[in-house]
């Protein structure tokens, strides 16, 4: 609430920072704590997708088929993923964009917004 009332999130960016190192090491820490022997890893590089496990499909709603396990995980994490990254208040609280320069509460200068070309367009995305 402090952040969001001062607008200073040059704190939390540190904050926020660390933690995703955290997060970094963690997974660091347990892809190496669980990682195969030699002839384990090469399997990683035969890109085949594994079977579901027989002690799985004695479970209620598990298919056979992998893909239908696989894929609802992998749109899960992007959702989650995206839904933290481009969080609409750290967009404009950061004064990314379009939002340079602009404070909270203030409406969308859409005469801008209409006016704008396609190049300005471009180099507001990059910054």
């Amino acid at each position: 609430m402090g952040v969001v009332w001062t607008g200073v999130f040059d704190i939390l960016k540190m904050i926020m920072s660390i933690f995703v190192l955290i997060i970094i090491l963690g997974i660091l820490y347990v892809a190496i704590s669980v990682l195969p022997d030699l002839s384990g890893q090469w399997v990683l590089f035969s890109l085949s997708i594994p079977e579901v496990p027989p002690w799985a499909l004695c479970l209620e709603g598990v298919s056979s088929n992998p893909w239908r396990e696989i894929l609802p995980l992998l749109g899960w994490a992007a959702g989650g993923f995206a839904s933290q990254v481009w969080y609409t208040y750290w967009v404009m609280g950061a004064g990314y964009g379009a939002t340079r320069g602009r404070g909270y509460g203030q409406p969308a200068d859409v005469v801008r917004l209409r006016n704008m070309t396609r190049k300005a367009a471009d180099r507001k995305r990059l910054v």
